[in-house]
């Protein structure tokens, strides 16, 4: 059976539930994004919601959420507004977490990020976080940067530093 895609509005995203926070009608959402003011569109079906766009051009920004399977999300693509008629990818973020971890982000095992720059420039960054009941454990930041042109040599460029929590 065919699944009918949905799209909703709302006011915000309720991460706790994994549902759309107070809904709104597509022309208060028209009207909010005129205002700048911010607000999320949510993409799925009837049965699970599975693509967040959050809007707030008053801080010309763009997200577009992806949840997994278990409703939590797991990769981000931030766009910033370079003009009313065009959007630059500014990052992309993945989040990966244990099976059996029921919260969000915060929950994350991994969350990996690159960082691109309008003259050409990126950066790449993941942190490792293990997290075991009520005690952190070892953290580890790895953050590439890489100059405009240098693409070829990420891994050769990196500067990796371990944190341990005292």
């Amino acid at each position: 059976m065919e699944r009918l895609s949905v799209v909703a509005y709302c006011e915000r995203w309720n991460s706790f539930d994994r549902r759309p926070g107070r809904i709104i009608s597509e022309s208060k959402a028209r009207k909010l994004d005129s205002q700048g003011d911010p607000y999320i569109v949510t993409l799925g079906d009837a049965v699970e919601v599975r693509t967040l766009v959050s809007v707030n051009w008053s801080l010309s920004s763009l997200g577009v959420w992806f949840l997994d399977e278990a409703g939590r999300r797991n990769l981000k693509y931030s766009f910033s507004r370079v003009d009313p008629q065009e959007l630059f990818l500014d990052e992309v973020t993945v989040w990966a977490y244990p099976d059996a971890v029921e919260g969000d982000l915060s929950s994350a095992s991994k969350v990996t990020n690159v960082r691109y720059q309008q003259d050409g420039g990126l950066q790449f960054g993941a942190d490792h976080q293990v997290r075991h009941a009520r005690s952190a454990g070892r953290e580890c930041h790895i953050q590439c940067v890489i100059p405009r042109g240098y693409c070829a040599t990420l891994w050769s460029s990196c500067r990796i530093q371990v944190l341990v929590p005292s």
